[in-house]
């Protein structure tokens, strides 16, 4: 439980990455969105309303669409 409980470790955005896209549920009570204004401009960030923390499962469509456009 301590694990679950700690703060996440800060992501190294200065390093080189392969293209990404962050998909995230606005309603995630683990882990919550990242603020966008922390996140370098070329990744986007793609904030479901009303979706948990499993938008894969909750916003299957959506998150499809999503993948499927950026990877295009």
């Amino acid at each position: 439980m301590a694990d679950i409980a700690a703060a996440p470790p800060q992501f190294d955005w200065t390093q080189p990455l392969p293209p990404l896209q962050l998909i995230w549920g606005e309603a995630d009570d683990i882990v919550p969105p990242p603020d966008a204004g922390a996140l370098p401009p070329h990744v986007p960030l793609h904030r479901l309303p009303g979706v948990g923390h499993m938008p894969q499962a909750q916003a299957a469509t959506q998150v499809n669409t999503l993948l499927t456009e950026f990877h295009q």
